[in-house]
């Protein structure tokens, strides 16, 4: 048997899939079939878990025997008539799963351009002083100094920002940002005033923001 955790936006759900040779009634395979699934029971009892697969079990009548755990499946679950000569059931199960989207990690990022060149050109100019003046026993003493001294000079003198953690649109520019500001401003204002020509101003704006959004994210992708 193998299995996965797929995470969506509501709940965990643990997909397993399931075959058993059909010459295989033994007793210890079947002890040990039993410990595998409660395993994975055990280790997903908050989860939504879904076992398919081919148990080779001509014995249950699947229209009388299907009982999902979880209401929202349980009206979708329903067997497939026989396929050709095969002698299986098909049973589908019809679930809704929507992938999550992971959260951005905040990154701390170089404003390089509002830094002080001139400033970085002297810091450089006097530890290139100092650095011709060293005496190194070896190599790689010679780099690691060298490396060290130019991050801590680039660390002092360019600034930087932290990465925000909301989901991003890149192809949101400053002009975009503008009307989407006074989109908002127009909306206070009708919903304040509630009359009709600040309305129509705020419905304005609110299209001619959509269609710029539209088409910035059509020339960046």
């Amino acid at each position: 048997m193998i299995s996965g955790v797929i995470t969506t936006n509501s709940k965990k759900k643990t997909l397993a899939s399931y075959y058993r040779p059909p010459n295989r009634t033994d007793n210890e395979y079947l002890e040990y079939t039993q410990n595998e699934f409660n395993c994975l029971k055990n280790s997903t009892k908050k989860n939504i878990l879904i076992i398919g697969g081919d148990f080779n079990i001509p014995d249950i009548n699947w229209e009388h025997n299907i009982q999902p755990n979880h209401l929202s499946s349980k009206q979708r679950c329903k067997p497939i008539p026989d396929i050709g000569n095969s002698d299986h059931d098909i049973v589908l199960l019809d679930t809704s799963i929507k992938a999550q989207k992971p959260k951005p990690v905040k990154l701390e990022i170089q404003l390089c351009k509002i830094t002080n060149i001139d400033e970085i050109q002297n810091e450089v100019r006097l530890f290139a002083e100092i650095f011709n003046q060293k005496t190194f026993s070896n190599t790689e003493n010679m780099w690691k100094y060298f490396k060290e001294n130019i991050i801590k000079i680039i660390d002092q003198k360019v600034p930087t920002k932290m990465t925000t953690t909301k989901f991003t649109r890149p192809w949101i520019n400053t002009n975009i940002k503008r009307l989407i500001r006074r989109k908002q401003k127009a909306y206070k204002k009708s919903r304040k005033t509630r009359k009709k020509r600040d309305r129509d101003r705020y419905k304005y704006l609110q299209q001619q923001t959509q269609m710029e959004i539209r088409k910035a994210r059509k020339v960046y992708e």
